[in-house]
């Protein structure tokens, strides 16, 4: 039985309690840190920035759902777990430091490509609402359409307000009709990756 995003939102809340010091984004980073090896619970607390206290629930919740196992070895994805992040991969499809400033946002930045979700922008507002949640200054949100990378709804094209960033951009994300880029600025590179996945998955729904 596969698991949706939703449902894995669903899974890691609770109606008690104090609330979590994680996000669908410490779940996801989780699935693909532990698909990549099996790693302890100090290694995820590590890598993923949250406490061990955290990392524990979290793995709990994760468990409860059927998407990991462990032992003391560490942890290990099931088949569940590697169907959710499979389907996850397929539609976020590259993430990348950029290097040129965002306008009016500045900061670190980092991109992030979603497989064809251009239908569920608008304006990009929701997105950029997302980004700022998870402690961004602010984001773009670009969408390809027509062989270009314009600023939702109507343009204007990206290389026209900003050309070192849509030169950077399009030299390293291979883009395809109806791509979303998400571009996020923020004071750590920290953040704005976490930012741009935060804005990202709000657009999938695997």
């Amino acid at each position: 039985m596969s698991m949706s995003l939703r449902e894995l939102e669903e899974a890691l809340e609770e109606k008690a309690g104090p609330l979590p010091q994680f996000t669908i984004y410490h779940a996801v980073k989780a699935l693909e840190l532990i698909g990549e090896e099996r790693v302890g619970r100090i290694a995820l607390s590590r890598k993923l920035g949250i406490g061990e206290g955290s990392v524990r629930t979290l793995l709990t919740r994760m468990k409860n759902a059927g998407l990991v196992e462990a032992d003391r070895r560490g942890c290990w994805l099931t088949e569940k777990g590697r169907k959710l992040l499979e389907g996850v991969r397929e539609r976020v499809a590259q993430g990348a430091p950029i290097e040129a400033e965002i306008p009016q946002v500045g900061g670190f930045a980092y991109a992030i490509r979603v497989r064809e979700a251009s239908k569920k922008v608008r304006a990009g507002m929701e997105q950029r609402d997302e980004a700022v949640r998870a402690g961004a200054r602010g984001a773009l949100v670009l969408v390809q359409s027509g062989g270009r990378l314009i600023l939702p709804p109507n343009g204007p094209e990206l290389s026209e307000v900003w050309p070192e960033g849509a030169e950077e951009l399009l030299s390293k994300f291979e883009l395809g009709e109806g791509d979303v880029v998400i571009v996020c600025g923020a004071d750590s590179r920290e953040l704005s990756e976490y930012g741009a996945y935060m804005a990202a998955l709000s657009l999938i729904d695997c």
